[in-house]
């Protein structure tokens, strides 16, 4: 009768070791796991990340358009799509041994633009405009939203040697183009928006 008590006990206490061996197995592997797996320290690595899409800029003329020597003509860089905008920088780039600039008009995207700076380097080949949107206008409509224009500017074409019939020539956005609105700021735009060519005729 006694023997079969302590079997009993035995066979009690060796279950109960190997269920304390067991939960602390399960624990060390739960541990474990949650080590060698990364969990979200911030609210940045849980949401997933959206790209905000550059604005839509562009030169507005031929590509590949054909001029004469002293023939002016246009290049209006406007937006291909609606954008926001509080403030607009544009640098163009060009080449001076072929073309020229006469003159830089600023467009309608405001409608009483505040001109920031204008400057005109022939000898260096490259333009700085910029416009913003003055305290009276975002008072009374707040930030415009159009496609309407950002500037024009006038170009004219430089006399050739006698022994060049035709030049390529490429106008480009330079790196410090930008467009900053009430939520965004785009930089680095040049990587992005799309130079174009101008072909100069010598005949």
């Amino acid at each position: 009768m006694i023997f079969k008590k302590l079997k009993e006990i035995n066979l009690i206490v060796l279950t109960t070791l190997v269920l304390v061996v067991l939960a602390s197995t399960v624990i060390f592997l739960e541990k474990t796991s949650l080590k060698d797996s990364p969990i979200p320290t911030s609210q940045e690595e849980i949401t997933p990340k959206v790209e905000k899409p550059l604005p839509p800029v562009e030169f507005v003329v031929q590509n590949h358009l054909q001029v004469t020597p002293t023939e002016p003509f246009v290049l209006e860089i406007i937006p291909t799509d609606k954008l926001s905008a509080l403030v607009y920088r544009l640098e163009v780039l060009f080449d001076p041994k072929v073309l020229l600039v006469e003159k830089i008009t600023v467009g309608d995207f405001f409608k009483n633009p505040k001109i920031l700076r204008e400057e005109v380097n022939n000898e260096s080949g490259y333009v700085f405009f910029s416009a913003g949107i003055t305290p009276e206008e975002i008072a009374a409509a707040g930030e415009p939203k159009n496609k309407n224009s950002l500037a024009s500017l006038i170009f004219k074409a430089k006399l050739l040697n006698d022994q060049q019939e035709n030049v390529e020539t490429v106008i480009s956005f330079g790196e410090k183009t930008l467009i900053v609105s009430e939520e965004s700021k785009f930089e680095n735009l040049n990587q992005t928006l799309k130079p174009i060519t101008i072909i100069i005729t010598g005949k």
